[in-house]
């Protein structure tokens, strides 16, 4: 009888162990049962409604598993600490772990980053045909509602900080070209009306001046007190995360009016002192005044990596003054649409519209107060009607380089765009 119980016993804590944490899971409220990182849609629970659906089912049901298994992002965040701490390596197929510590690159098939950082995906001479071709028509169209047109190509932080801290095991081919510089040298030759910012160099050149001035301040610490603090040069990337901050956006805004500037001199305000800081100024319970900023990347986030990878943020002071008179909001926060308007005397008397990808979001402090009028929307929900509404001055589209393949079908201008549902929030401020 005894040993009857004791199977029992040994049955039921069995069962209470497998089903203890999928029991708790479920209990919890459903809004906090929201475990994505990974900036995408979740697999939905498959439907059967023809016969031929059933063949899926085994796969769809799979994806539906592994998207919704109970703590995932916990068991996720478990095992990228143990990796990290006893191999000091990453299993991810999204991310890859930096030859330091907390830089973090791109591998995930969201855009091709390693591919162009590798040089393994060259374009096509149909594919930079099409470019053009769709690049010319969206310029003669904006040309003849008197809107001039510019195309900013966002640098991947792989091409500006991959030769610095990618792993030795991921080989350039030097023997292709770099697709980004093979495109621009096809637009030149075919399409040289078409402006293009794609500031590589001169990030190059600030990352450069950055990394002198901080080697700079630790020779001059030695000097002064021999204490040996050593100063790190500020990044124009984060290092967890793949987007530029505020330090890379500013240099890109400053190269879009120059640019403009050459044809125009009522772009010219060279005379706004801007300047970046690493302190908090107390406007943001996160960022104390005075202490330093960090945030967590998009990279950290996806491979659930701990709190030493946080990556310095920076702001921006100094910026010209601009008031919100318009907002869309989708369903799950993100500003896709902003309209301002600045008073401030030191504004060019211009309008800007200015659409892009994620990479909008840093540079939009250093766009929305340098002219009367701004426009600042996602590229994914671009509507020409909209912009031909607006009437400005210059239409600025920009994108990451890891997307340039997307300019052959330009969503809004080649192919349809996404479109405000009756989710979104719209809001006239005033």
């Amino acid at each position: 009888m005894k040993k009857k119980w004791i199977r029992i016993a040994t049955i039921g804590v069995f069962v209470l162990m497998i089903t203890a944490l999928p029991l708790s899971w479920y209990l919890k409220p459903e809004e906090e049962r929201t475990d994505n990182s990974e900036n995408r849609v979740l697999a939905e629970l498959p439907q059967v409604t023809e016969a031929e659906d059933i063949l899926n089912v085994p796969q769809a049901f799979d994806a539906y598993y592994s998207d919704h298994l109970p703590y995932k992002e916990k068991m996720v965040s478990i095992k990228s600490d143990v990796e990290m701490s006893l191999f000091q390596q990453l299993d991810s197929d999204q991310v890859i772990l930096g030859t330091e510590a907390p830089w973090l690159f791109y591998k995930a098939a969201d855009g091709q980053p390693l591919e162009n950082y590798k040089h393994t995906n060259p374009f096509s001479e149909e594919s930079m045909a099409k470019i053009a071709e769709v690049l010319y028509s969206l310029q003669t169209k904006l040309y003849e509602e008197g809107t001039d047109f510019v195309l900013i190509i966002a640098p991947d932080k792989e091409t500006i900080y991959g030769p610095d801290y990618m792993p030795s095991d991921i080989k350039v081919m030097e023997e292709n070209p770099q697709r980004t510089e093979q495109l621009l040298a096809y637009l030149e030759e075919h399409a040289p009306d078409i402006k293009i910012i794609y500031p590589k160099d001169v990030m190059m050149a600030e990352k450069k001046g950055l990394e002198t001035a901080a080697e700079e301040a630790t020779a001059a610490a030695k000097e002064s007190d021999g204490t040996g603090a050593v100063y790190a040069g500020w990044p124009l990337y984060y290092e967890s995360d793949t987007h530029w901050n505020k330090i890379g956006a500013k240099v890109c805004a400053d190269e879009l009016f120059d640019l403009l500037a050459e044809t125009d001199r009522n772009y010219l305000t060279e005379y706004i002192d801007v300047t970046i800081t690493d302190l908090g100024d107390g406007s943001d319970e996160a960022y104390p005044a005075g202490e330093k900023m960090y945030k967590k990347g998009d990279m950290q986030t996806l491979a659930q990596l701990p709190d030493s990878f946080n990556s310095q943020e920076f702001r921006a002071e100094g910026t010209l003054p601009a008031d919100e008179t318009y907002l869309v909001k989708a369903p799950g926060g993100e500003e896709v649409y902003q309209r301002y308007r600045s008073a401030d005397s030191r504004c060019a008397k211009k309008s800007l519209y200015f659409v892009g990808d994620s990479f909008r979001w840093n540079i939009a402090d250093f766009l929305k107060g340098r002219t009367e009028d701004c426009t600042i929307a996602s590229r994914y929900y671009l509507d020409l009607a909209d912009v031909a509404e607006q009437q400005p001055d210059v239409f600025v589209y920009m994108l990451a380089e890891r997307y340039l393949h997307e300019l052959e079908v330009l969503p809004g201008v080649a192919a349809p765009a996404l479109a405000y549902t009756d989710e979104f929030q719209k809001a006239d401020i005033y």
